[in-house]
């Protein structure tokens, strides 16, 4: 599972980030401009539509999409330069109408805002002309709705996309005579591309065993690791996976300040035979890491680090097994439940309201959770669920709990005393309370 939606403060940040992005190439994209007339300034007159859009994107404190989707709108309508800025700002203007009425942005949410943003555009302008930003635009719309049903990954959909764009504005100086004679690509293009390219944190990383060799395709699960401060940012995590030298790369586009929970499983049994133990790594960026930040704009940051993972050595005294459980929480409509904590009865961990990871599990923005158990012998447990104050009401929906008896799941892979491993799909549906 990677990066599968943009919630209102990612959007806030990421904005301020493309704008920062086309403001240091504005010479850049001027000394493209050929196209309609060569006046050299279509990198000035998007940076300043742009800007405007920034500065009261900038001043919402506590956002929300539509707050997000207002400010954007109407800050570049207002500061609309030349061609270009009017350009840019109708297709703010179609993205923005997609998004505000959504509380988080997936990669079907972008897909139909990419959509509206060139229909927008095109309507706005009396001749349209091929071989400019428009035809970037709908190069990437048409790409955003092919991709859509084949991922829900936003971060992996969107660097294709970015991909496209810049393929089809390599195309433009064959569409345009007057760009293909000057040897440039349409400059209006290129701003479009700097925009969406954005700021993106990112953290390159390598996992090793204890001799320095790289361990391939080990899981690592990100999550934000400071629940009293990002309560909901807790609950999303991103999953990559090393590569065969053991490296893997995360990227996010986010506020940057920010601690980083990084948890390391080697689950390969076939790969790696399961010989390497877990470890839960912290990560932190902070102010200090930050390059490239100016006014509302906090900067970029990126970090390499190594995660050393140890022998696995096996300290049961007698045969025991691995119980995976693992399921979805929705309510009586179906809709998914984050933020229901999952217990059990006898208690699997010593849990404490105020400690987030002494739960056996969490259901994540999807609703979905896993945990392992780990027994000595199969008897009945209660599994149930309870609603953290953290995120819920905790009177808004009935509990509910199931009774599963260990002895029903079928293991495999055993060895030592690991008499094997089984796992159990446990699904509840909470009525909410009237």
């Amino acid at each position: 599972m990677g990066m599968n939606y943009i919630d209102a403060g990612m959007l806030k940040n990421a904005f301020l980030a493309g704008a920062k992005g086309l403001e240091a190439n504005k010479e850049w994209i001027n000394e493209l401009n050929v196209f309609p007339v060569p006046d050299g300034d279509t990198g000035t007159n998007m940076t300043m539509t742009i800007l405007s859009a920034a500065r009261e994107v900038a001043a919402v404190e506590n956002p929300t999409m539509e707050a997000l989707a207002r400010a954007i709108s109407s800050g570049s309508l207002r500061g609309a330069r030349g061609n270009s800025g009017v350009i840019l700002s109708q297709l703010f203007r179609g993205f923005t109408k997609e998004i505000k009425t959504v509380d988080v942005i997936t990669t079907s949410v972008l897909s139909d805002a990419f959509n509206r943003a060139t229909e927008t555009a095109y309507k706005a302008v009396m001749k349209p002309k091929e071989g400019t930003i428009l035809t970037v635009a709908k190069g990437m719309a048409d790409k955003a709705a092919e991709l859509a049903p084949q991922t829900e990954d936003v971060l992996e959909f969107s660097e294709k996309v970015l991909e496209y764009g810049e393929y089809v504005l390599s195309q433009t100086p064959e569409m345009l005579p007057v760009l293909k004679e000057a040897g440039v690509v349409d400059s209006g293009g290129q701003g479009l591309i700097q925009v969406i390219k954005g700021c993106i944190e990112g953290l390159k990383g390598k996992v090793v065993d204890t001799n320095d060799n790289p361990i391939p395709n080990t899981q690592i699960r990100i999550n934000r690791n400071d629940a009293r401060i990002y309560p909901y940012g807790w609950l999303h995590t991103d999953t990559v996976r090393t590569d065969a030298n053991g490296e893997f790369d995360w990227k996010k586009t986010d506020f940057p300040i920010l601690k980083y929970r990084f948890i390391t499983e080697d689950i390969d049994e076939e790969m790696n035979g399961g010989q390497f133990a877990s470890d839960a790594t912290q990560v932190i960026f902070d102010s200090e890491e930050l390059t490239g930040g100016d006014g509302w704009y906090e900067g970029s940051a990126s970090k390499e680090i190594k995660i050393t993972l140890k022998e696995y050595v096996d300290t049961h005294t007698e045969p025991y097994a691995l119980y995976t459980i693992y399921g979805k929480v929705t309510d009586d409509q179906g809709y998914p439940l984050a933020g229901v904590a999952i217990l059990t009865s006898p208690a699997y961990t010593p849990t404490q309201e105020d400690g987030l990871s002494s739960f056996p599990a969490i259901t994540d923005e999807t609703g979905r959770y896993q945990f392992t158990y780990d027994k000595a012998t199969a008897i009945e447990h209660t599994i149930y669920t309870k609603l953290s104050s953290y995120w819920n009401d905790p009177n808004a929906c009935k509990t509910d709990s199931i009774i599963v008896n260990f002895a029903e799941i079928e293991l495999s892979q055993g060895k030592w005393m690991l008499m094997g491993k089984g796992s159990k799909e446990i699904n509840f549906q909470l009525t909410r309370k009237n």
